[in-house]
């Protein structure tokens, strides 16, 4: 089974974000993260590539929204880059 997550951004917590990517990835195929528009996301992409190295395969995608349109919004994102993706199920975080 298919099965993937997505976690919507919003200003986070860079390292209470690296304890959630690192306690959900091993659990799904891919990790998709839609930021709402961040003041830190330097610090986020930086996050990613940390992850991107230590586990030799990228299985996370940011997808940058272009203004805060609301969570709502961010997990239908999510849905459906999961969908076109091919992936059966997904967990909203």
């Amino acid at each position: 089974m298919h099965i993937s997550a997505g976690i919507v951004l919003f200003n986070p917590d860079i390292k209470r974000l690296s304890e959630n990517i690192s306690a959900v990835l091993p659990q799904v195929e891919h990790l998709f993260l839609v930021d709402n528009c961040s003041k830190n996301i330097e610090a986020v992409k930086e996050l990613l590539r940390s992850f991107e190295s230590e586990a030799g395969k990228f299985s996370v995608s940011l997808i940058r929204e272009p203004q805060n349109s609301g969570i709502a919004h961010a997990l239908n994102v999510i849905c459906n880059k999961a969908i076109e993706a091919g992936f059966e199920q997904i967990l909203l975080l």
